[in-house]
């Protein structure tokens, strides 16, 4: 009994995960036994990321994104928003100036790696890290 235990211990998995300064998680790593590992990027969390400007809330996902990126805004009336994304050198790589409800962004021209989007609404701006596979 007592090696049966063992034999079953040696072979359990754990699931750890890394995450970005940012909260979103960039990794996911199945731990089997004391030293494999599993990591495969498919099971990177693609859930959406909610956030809010002013009382408007938005929608943002997948991200990472293998290139159509979109971004939801829930807004009420003629309010306008306008979203950009930039790269990590600052350069604007694409611009929405008057940003409908339901937005696709295409990046998938872009070279993977990292992006910063942008949703600007009067005074209030926010950010968001985006990452292109």
């Amino acid at each position: 009994m007592l090696l049966l235990c063992v034999a079953l211990q040696s072979m359990a998995q754990s699931v750890t995960y890394a995450y970005d300064a940012n909260g979103n998680r960039i990794k996911r790593e199945i731990v089997v036994g004391s030293n494999k590992s599993i990591t495969t990027d498919d099971d990177i969390d693609v859930s959406p990321v909610y956030d809010a400007i002013g009382n408007y809330d938005i929608k943002i996902y997948p991200n990472p994104t293998h290139g159509m990126l979109r971004v939801d805004i829930v807004t009420i009336g003629d309010e306008t928003f306008s979203i950009d994304v930039f790269d990590m050198n600052g350069r604007n790589v694409y611009r929405i100036a008057n940003a409908d409800n339901v937005n696709a962004i295409d990046l998938t021209s872009c070279e993977n790696g990292m992006y910063v989007l942008v949703i600007i609404k009067g005074d209030e701006k926010r950010t968001w890290k985006i990452i292109k596979r």
